[in-house]
């Protein structure tokens, strides 16, 4: 790693995936810098414990692609921790075999969460739904 590793073990340089459904509109829009489709701020709404990610680099250490987390309605896309620290009162924490998962994949020794969301205001949850979003790099699949 690039940089030195925060309290939590995930490097600012770190690259995590993100799930999106392919098949709901709401969850992509058209960038109009560039034309290109990109993630909405719909595709990182938040869950009680948090937003799901997973770590590629921990993905690549288990001989992984990004692609092994896809269901065939999904599409990856991806961004860094230091997307998630730029907004105020966020972090990512490691989070590996999360409970309620029926099924064991190996893909779930990554996961992660983005966290900070409970105290936040609706409008800056908002704003931070929308920094992520634009944030967003989507993977070929």
């Amino acid at each position: 790693m690039t940089e030195v590793e925060d309290e939590l073990g995930i490097a600012d340089d770190e690259i995590l995936l993100r799930r999106v459904k392919r098949d709901k509109p709401d969850m992509f829009k058209t960038d109009s810098a560039t034309g290109l489709q990109r993630p909405s701020s719909a595709a990182f709404i938040v869950h009680d414990d948090g937003i799901s990610v997973y770590r590629n680099l921990i993905l690549n250490n288990l001989g992984l692609i990004p692609q092994t987390i896809l269901a065939p309605t999904e599409i990856v896309v991806s961004l860094t921790a230091t997307h998630v620290r730029e907004c105020d009162g966020l972090e990512v924490k490691s989070d590996p075999w999360p409970r309620g998962i029926q099924d064991d994949h190996p893909e779930d020794a990554a996961h992660a969460l983005i966290i900070g969301w409970r105290d936040l205001p609706r409008n800056r949850q908002k704003n931070h739904q929308r920094h992520l979003a634009r944030s967003c790099v989507v993977l070929d699949t």
